[in-house]
């Protein structure tokens, strides 16, 4: 068809076919019988040929306004599709969100966050996708592969947006052999010597140093234990004694095995889990996902007060 057609002409092509008069039709539209002529006048002059002869019942269709109105009716059909689809994804009630978590950290709510979605915005297509480590979820979002990621914060990235979405006390995972596994809670002060284990390598000083709290209190900065990439890895080697790991709470209530020791660090900042964003992203389905995460994600294993 040519794009010089406007959609409120078919309309009213199809409405007088249907109702075999331009007065009936025009009263079916709420318009005149003269804006109605108008627009049917105008859709033969862009098409250059009659599509209407009157008859002793009224009018009929020509044959090219028959092809017209066949052909037609499923075209306003879907522009009225792409219409409704756009106000709702307008809304945030609509379209295509590629999630990317760790299950660790969102283990206690993204089940249910997913049900939630499904139940309540049914026409947005959820794809979760499950990483390792947080290089893997930043990648996934610079290359185009995700559209929001659950991760822990800081992430030390200009070209991401982020909203805070729970806060959880810090704790240390120690070898169930190691002399502080008999504490309750544990200080900076008590790890000064301890060997800090994690992925050293491949992370922005700043989220190094925050996770690592360097400095410390007293100036100092932790001693570096062994490099090990996933929290496997690092229990792994706190089991065997060769380090200590610090981690959110969620993290500790997720990992049972291999054994180790979990204690709370009571004078070090908690940590937060926020969702992250390229901040070029469509932002119609995120308030509605940070409000989601928000609720459920309140009553987390836990969480800092």
């Amino acid at each position: 068809m040519s794009a010089d057609l406007a959609p409120r002409w078919i309309a009213a092509l199809i409405a007088v076919a249907e109702a075999g008069s331009i007065t009936k039709a025009a009263t079916g539209m709420h318009l005149t019988q003269q804006a109605v002529s108008a627009q049917l006048n105008q859709l033969e002059r862009a098409v250059d040929a009659v599509l209407l002869v009157r008859t002793s019942r009224g009018v009929a269709l020509t044959a090219a306004g028959r092809t017209l109105v066949e052909r037609g009716r499923p075209w306003l059909e879907e522009l009225e599709r792409l219409a409704a689809e756009a106000r709702m994804v307008g809304h945030g009630r609509a379209g295509r969100l590629r999630l990317h978590f760790k299950m660790q950290s969102t283990a206690h709510f993204m089940p249910e966050l997913l049900r939630r979605l499904a139940q309540d915005a049914p026409d947005i297509e959820v794809e979760s996708h499950s990483v390792a480590r947080a290089p893997e979820a930043l990648r996934a979002l610079h290359e185009g592969e995700s559209d929001a990621a659950f991760i822990w914060l800081p992430i030390a990235d200009a070209e991401l947006a982020g909203a805070d979405i729970l806060t959880e006390q810090r704790m240390i995972a120690l070898a169930p052999d190691h002399p502080l596994a008999r504490r309750e809670k544990l200080s900076l002060a008590d790890l000064r010597d301890e060997p800090v284990i994690g992925p050293h390598a491949d992370l922005p000083q700043e989220v190094m140093r925050f996770w690592n709290v360097d400095p410390r209190p007293d100036g100092s900065s932790p001693r570096l234990g062994p490099a090990a990439n996933t929290p496997e890895e690092c229990l792994l080697h706190v089991n065997a004694g060769r380090g200590i790991w610090p981690a959110p709470a969620s993290t500790a209530d997720y990992f049972t095995q291999p054994i180790v020791a979990w204690r709370p660090l009571v004078d070090a900042a908690p940590i937060t889990l926020g969702l992250v964003w390229l901040r070029t992203a469509p932002p119609q389905i995120l308030p509605r996902l940070i409000s989601l995460s928000r609720s459920l994600a309140v009553h987390s294993p836990g969480e800092a007060t």
